[in-house]
């Protein structure tokens, strides 16, 4: 899909990216790290009792779970919500709809293309939740799972913000009501 193409090479070339990924994981880190702390604190022989460090995984792994849930939440549809009006707002999207790809293959490749971000922030998070294996508790395939759900969540809400963005002709609109709709779900 040639719009995959170009969206992936305009989005992932500048400093912005990496800037994300690292404000995204600082959160994280910083999150976890405050939770291994606190335990630390209210745990006099954490070192020494198996139970309580698996509680201690369990404790920073849910935490963590809960963080990467809002930010993924929170993320998407401002990377989704604005395609198609955004080309709308840019007057391009007369032209776009002139090519020989396909109105599936417009919406298919900007849905790809805006969910590729949330697929690098969620595959970058992978080392940081894999350091709660160093207290156990977590198997990797409950990892395995929160991170299947995580994927399978972020395309859901790209595809309402994707819908509300070819709904609606202005991005703002499209954006608010896709947050609107993401808080009448939850």
């Amino acid at each position: 899909n040639p719009i995959i193409t170009s969206e992936m090479k305009i989005k992932m070339r500048g400093w912005r990216t990496a800037l994300g990924i690292a404000a995204y994981l600082g959160v994280l880190l910083l999150i976890g790290f405050l939770y291994y702390m606190a335990f630390v604190q209210h745990s006099v022989s954490w070192s020494s009792s198996v139970n309580a460090r698996q509680e201690a995984g369990m404790q920073i792994y849910t935490a963590l779970a809960i963080v990467q849930f809002g930010l993924i939440l929170l993320i998407t549809p401002a990377q989704t919500a604005g395609t198609i009006s955004g080309e709308r707002e840019k007057q391009t999207l007369e032209l776009l709809l002139s090519t020989k790809i396909s109105s599936f293959g417009i919406i298919f490749g900007k849905l790809i293309s805006s969910m590729s971000y949330i697929l690098l922030l969620i595959i970058t998070s992978i080392p940081l939740f894999s350091l709660v294996f160093l207290f156990g508790g977590i198997t990797p395939g409950d990892m395995a799972q929160l991170f299947l759900f995580y994927i399978i969540t972020a395309f859901a809400v790209g595809s309402i913000g994707i819908f509300y963005s070819t709904l609606f002709k202005r991005t703002v609109i499209s954006t608010v009501v896709t947050y609107i709709t993401m808080f009448l779900i939850g």
